[in-house]
């Protein structure tokens, strides 16, 4: 193919950019607590946010920017663009049972709203943790209209600030009309240290060993699986935490899976027990589950907690012991907070497409707002979390002739069961100079780039 040479700088632009994703490892210990329970916004709770370094390449053009809450610059860093006429300035403050929430600012576009804000002590004290808010609802002219949301948050070094901000996609146009934000109750998450068993494997598995729970009807297993009462079978802090107990174990084929009963999980209160490890005594080395999984109870509030590890014997039970975390979740505060405000919305652009790129995924509509680029498409089922998995990279040219890079958000996905394929929905947000995260209005786009491919954004 014969390139002309406007074309083959953006092809050599494109070439060097890389897509760095945020970095949510800092979640880890809070997601275990949560495995298999669905969660009621888009992405993970984030406890930090993160970009990990990669070599991206940046034309940074004029724009005007004005002067930028603390809030911006701690969730997307030093070199945050925002332009001035895009935001709505709120400065809005309520407080709930000694917190003050403040939304600094809103972004309104056709396409959705984003918001971003603060919490504190009223008393200026440090905060005892990060704040979870169980409930995030954005609702217009009183009606819900959200697609779906995302959340995120950080804390200030010196503990006293945690921001906060939010992202909701709209399925109607949100511009001029009322908005009502409610965020809350707020509650705090915390994790012990992981704490080691001593608990006799060999003596559990003569004394204590049981069926298999995926074999068991739920019906049968309140009565199946009773808290193994045996002092030699106490938990670490086992007064502190009465209502968690061992509940057996059951060997089969190399596989070793250990239970604990532990009271569900509760967003809002209530303490947590999950089985993250096993110690081998002999190597020092720690063993990683291969899966857990939840089996309900009949007819209780308890639950069965399993960890399943893969290549372990009878003979290995001797030297191996258990370890575990205990999650708590402590409410902060008992009500909500509310803010209701109005803007016009910022354009759009959104069309279908029918566009192939690698590993058999196609992507069949993009979404393009100051926010971010959104595709749609199919892609071949895998295992592997959605979250994780490769996607079509994105970069944007500008009208003014500059190239623009992309950090990818994440992705969901759906399938059906017994199809090849999954419905999948990707998230990327534009970047400024190191790795700070840029908003832009879509007039200021003259395409973006899919794997190299062009689609031309037409206002």
């Amino acid at each position: 193919m014969n390139l002309t040479p406007d074309e083959r700088r953006i092809r050599q632009a494109l070439d060097q950019i890389e897509t760095p994703m945020y970095d949510i490892g800092a979640a880890v210990n809070e997601q275990r607590a949560r495995r298999g329970r669905k969660m009621p916004l888009r992405s993970p709770h984030r406890v930090a946010v993160i970009a990990v370094a990669a070599a991206v390449l940046f034309t940074v053009t004029a724009a005007a920017v004005f002067h930028l809450s603390d809030a911006w610059t701690a969730l997307f860093g030093q070199n945050v663009i925002v332009p001035e006429d895009l935001t709505t300035p709120l400065q809005a403050g309520q407080t709930v049972d000694g917190y003050t929430m403040t939304l600094h600012d809103a972004i309104v576009t056709e396409n959705g709203v984003a918001v971003i804000c603060s919490t504190q002590r009223e008393d200026g004290k440090p905060l005892d943790g990060m704040l979870d808010y169980n409930d995030i609802e954005l609702v217009r002219d009183g009606k819900r209209s959200v697609d779906s949301a995302s959340w995120q948050s950080g804390m200030e070094e010196n503990g006293t600030v945690q921001y906060s901000y939010g992202e909701f996609d709209m399925i109607k146009d949100p511009g001029d009309c009322e908005l009502m934000l409610t965020v809350g109750p707020a509650v705090f998450h915390s994790a012990s240290e992981t704490l080691t068993a001593d608990i006799d494997l060999e003596k559990m598995y003569r004394e204590h060993s049981v069926a298999n729970p995926e074999e068991q009807e739920d019906s049968l297993r309140e009565d199946a699986y009773l808290p193994v009462t045996d002092a030699s079978a106490a938990l670490p802090r086992a007064k502190e935490f009465p209502e968690i107990s061992f509940a057996g174990l059951h060997l089969e084929e190399n596989m070793l899976t250990l239970l604990l009963r532990t009271p569900a999980y509760n967003p809002t209160e209530g303490v947590y027990g999950d089985i993250v490890s096993l110690l081998d005594t002999r190597t020092g080395e720690t063993l990683l589950p291969e899966y857990g999984k939840e089996y309900w109870l009949h007819g209780s509030s308890d639950i069965l907690n399993g960890a399943v590890f893969s290549g372990l014997c009878e003979a290995d039970l001797p030297y191996l012991r258990m370890q575990i975390v205990y999650a708590q979740t402590l409410p902060a505060t008992g009500g909500k907070w509310t803010f209701t405000f109005s803007a016009k919305s910022a354009k759009g652009y959104e069309s279908d497409l029918a566009l192939e790129v690698e590993d058999g995924v196609s992507v069949s509509h993009i979404t393009v707002s100051p926010l971010g680029v959104v595709l749609e498409g199919a892609r071949p089922v895998e295992e592997e979390d959605s979250f994780f998995r490769p996607r079509p990279k994105v970069s944007i040219l500008l009208k003014d002739g500059g190239m623009l890079a992309t950090a990818s958000e994440g992705s969901s996905s759906t399938r059906t069961v017994g199809s090849e394929t999954e419905r999948f929905e990707a998230h990327y947000a534009y970047q400024a100079a190191g790795y700070s995260r840029r908003f832009l209005r879509t007039e200021e786009i003259a395409a973006v780039y899919i794997d190299g491919n062009r689609i031309g954004i037409e206002q």
